[in-house]
């Protein structure tokens, strides 16, 4: 039997899942824009930014 896919919203006090996020938005960041770029354009306070709905207007979801 098939375990059913869960998506929500990241939690913004699981530090685990923060790092997890920004490895990997890193990773494809660097695969887009080379590595020096990539690794400067994604860090933890980015993802922090995105978890502030007065900084930006969008959301981050994970898949478990």
């Amino acid at each position: 039997m098939s375990k059913a896919i869960q998506i929500r919203e990241i939690d913004p006090n699981a530090e685990t899942e923060l790092e997890i996020d920004a490895q990997w938005m890193r990773a494809t960041l660097i695969e887009v824009e080379g590595e020096a770029t990539g690794t400067a354009l994604y860090s933890m306070e980015r993802v922090r930014r995105y978890l502030d709905g007065n900084a930006v207007a969008a959301k981050v979801f994970v898949c478990c």
